[in-house]
C-alpha cells in the first residue's frame, strides 16, 4: 500500500467516524430538546387546567375522602367534569388526564375504570409530590384515549405537582401527550442532517485527497 493510498484510507475512516459521532450528537440533542419542550407544554397545560377548573378539582378531592371508588366512578359530577375537561383539550394532542390526591388515590381519570386506584407507591407520583415534575416516554401498542383506543403511539406522560393557595402540594395531575408526530418529524429531520453531514464530509475528503495528491 502506497503512502497516498494509506493516507486516503485513513482519512476516509476518520471522516466516517467524525460523521457518525456528529450525527449521533446532533440527533440526541434535537430529540432531548424536543421532548423537554413537550414536557414543559404538559406542565403548563396541567397548571392551567388546575387553575381554570380549581372549584371542580377541589370538589373531586373532597368527595374522594368519603365516597367509595365505585360510586365515584359513576358520580354524574365526574362525568360532567370529564366533559368540561375534554372541551378544554379540543385540538390538542392530549390522550389522557388523571388526577391524584395527596394520598395517591386516583380521584379522576378520563379512563373511568381507573378512578379509585391507589398509586401512592408510583415513582412518578412520589416525585411529583416532592415538588418535581416526572416525565416518561413510552411506546404503546394500544392506548385508551378518551372514548377511543389508539394504536402504535409514542406517549409522553408527565406527573405535575399542583399547589393550593397556601403553596402546599394538594394534588398531582398526570397528563399524556401523543408525541408520535413529533418523533416522526425528528426522524425525518435526522435523515436530512445525515445527508448534509455526509455531503459536507465527502466534499472535504475529496478536497483533502486532491491537495495531498498535488504535494
Amino acid at each position: 500500500m502506497t503512502n497516498r493510498t494509506r493516507f486516503a484510507f485513513f482519512a476516509a475512516v476518520l471522516f466516517l467516524a467524525i460523521g457518525i459521532v456528529l450525527h449521533w450528537f446532533l440527533d440526541r440533542a434535537a430529540r432531548s430538546q424536543a421532548l423537554q419542550i413537550a414536557e414543559q407544554q404538559n406542565t403548563a397545560l396541567c397548571r392551567t387546567l388546575a387553575s381554570t377548573l380549581r372549584r371542580d378539582v377541589r370538589q373531586l378531592l373532597t368527595d374522594a375522602q368519603t365516597v367509595e371508588p365505585r360510586a365515584l366512578q359513576n358520580d354524574p359530577r365526574v362525568a360532567a367534569f370529564r366533559s368540561t375537561l375534554q372541551s378544554h383539550l379540543l385540538g390538542l394532542p392530549i390522550v389522557k388526564v388523571k388526577i391524584y390526591d395527596g394520598r395517591g388515590m386516583t380521584v379522576f381519570s378520563t379512563e373511568r375504570a381507573q378512578i379509585g386506584e391507589d398509586k401512592s407507591g408510583n415513582a412518578g407520583f412520589r416525585q411529583a409530590l416532592s415538588g418535581r415534575v416526572a416525565t416518561e416516554l413510552t411506546y404503546r401498542n394500544q392506548f385508551s384515549a378518551f372514548d377511543d383506543v389508539i394504536e402504535d403511539r409514542n406517549v409522553l406522560s408527565s406527573y405535575v405537582p399542583i399547589e393550593d393557595f397556601a403553596g402546599r402540594i394538594d394534588s398531582v395531575f398526570e397528563i399524556y401527550q401523543d408525541v408520535t408526530p413529533l418523533l416522526k418529524s425528528l426522524q425525518q429531520d435526522g435523515l436530512i442532517r445525515a445527508a448534509v453531514i455526509l455531503g459536507l464530509l465527502c466534499a472535504a475528503y475529496v478536497v483533502l485527497v486532491l491537495l495531498r495528491s498535488t504535494t
